[in-house]
């Protein structure tokens, strides 16, 4: 006569191996996602660094596109950064006083900060070189002043400019140091 399993709920038991094979493949099934993130992060960063050409890892752009967005293995900035665009209103001369900030980037860019620096930065075009790089940001520009142009008809801009506002980072929240006497600014592109 087989002997009869205890009912009591915290008793463990291995009665059937099947369970324990079900469980076998969902750890390899976990262990293959983990895999594969930590590659993909991995090849996202070796992508966009200096030494690119000695670490060639395959990886799909648009996924690479994520990871840059989010990857676990970022580095930490000490500074915090914005787009800034300005435009060079039509009656004026090109000097660098008479340029303006056009107050559009959240409105034409409506994403959460990091998203919007990547669109906007053009990681894509980035790792592609530096020609590439910037006629994704002629194009940028060339949109952005056209929709202004449309929605300002009074005050028209005849250049684009696109640049990143940089500035300290503090425990007192994202926008405490930006302040004109410290930040600085860097241009990325400017219309011809």
């Amino acid at each position: 006569m087989a002997e009869k399993l205890p009912t009591n709920p915290d008793t463990i038991s291995l009665k059937s191996s099947s369970k324990a094979t079900i469980s076998n493949w969902k750890i390899l099934f976990f262990s293959l996602i983990a895999l594969f993130i930590v590659y993909t992060n991995i090849a996202t960063l070796a992508s966009r660094t200096p030494y690119k050409d000695m670490v060639n890892l395959p990886i799909f752009a648009p996924i690479a596109d994520l990871f840059d967005l989010f990857s676990v293995f970022a580095y930490y900035e000490n500074i915090n950064r914005k787009f800034v665009i300005q435009g060079l209103p039509e009656e004026k001369n090109n000097i660098p006083e008479n340029w303006v900030v056009l107050d559009v980037v959240e409105k034409y860019f409506p994403y959460c900060e990091g998203a919007r620096q990547m669109r906007m930065y053009l990681s894509r075009h980035y790792a592609l070189g530096r020609p590439a790089h910037i006629e994704g940001l002629s194009k940028i520009a060339i949109k952005i002043r056209e929709r202004y142009n449309r929605e300002n008809p009074e005050k028209k801009v005849q250049k684009v400019s696109i640049g990143f506002a940089f500035w300290p980072r503090s425990f007192q929240g994202y926008m405490a140091e930006l302040k004109p006497e410290i930040t600085q600014y860097t241009n990325l592109y400017t219309e011809i």
